[in-house]
């Protein structure tokens, strides 16, 4: 009997020291895990604006509708904005351009474009990165109508359509 005892523990013994060397030999092993994270962007825009009903009859000076678009990122961006217009704006001289789109940037400076025209792109025009979602403040901006040229747009409904391009820089 005392010799069984004696097997097992050295058996034991050996088992335990056999064990403490695989661990020793583990804990100087390392293994790198690569994670590659893609960019990605999606921004949130209103399904549309209406800057209501113009009644020059009534006398008209300007009408601005503000909105916010979200935007939501992995990635510093660019962000690109194009206008298809309304269809008059070659239709004859304005004193002013009537119809404005403003993008007020992170550090304050606006961007503006006019109705059939874009803005933004490869230049300073981007977003960083802020880990939090990024509101971006929006204007459309529909100014006064030289009042001698009125009668020389069609009276009807008119519609742009803006597209916005979110790119990774």
């Amino acid at each position: 009997m005392k010799r069984v005892l004696v097997i097992a523990l050295v058996s034991v013994f050996v088992f335990g020291i056999s064990m403490v060397t695989m661990a020793d030999s583990l804990d100087g092993n390392q293994m790198s895990v690569l994670l590659t994270l893609l960019p990605y962007a999606r921004i949130e825009v209103p399904e549309g604006l209406d800057l209501g009903v113009i009644d020059f009859y009534e006398g008209f000076n300007e009408r601005r509708l503000d909105a916010t678009l979200n935007l939501f990122t992995n990635t510093n961006v660019h962000v690109h904005v194009s206008s298809r217009g309304f269809g008059f704006e070659n239709r004859f001289v304005w004193e002013t351009q009537p119809i404005y789109y403003h993008i007020v940037q992170q550090n304050g400076n606006i961007l503006s474009f006019t109705s059939g025209g874009s803005h933004g792109g490869w230049g300073d025009y981007g977003f960083n990165w802020t880990g939090e979602m990024i509101e971006i403040p929006f204007r459309v901006w529909f100014r006064r109508i030289n009042a001698d040229n009125f009668y020389k747009i069609e009276a009807k409904e008119w519609t742009d359509v803006i597209t916005l391009t979110v790119s990774a820089r």
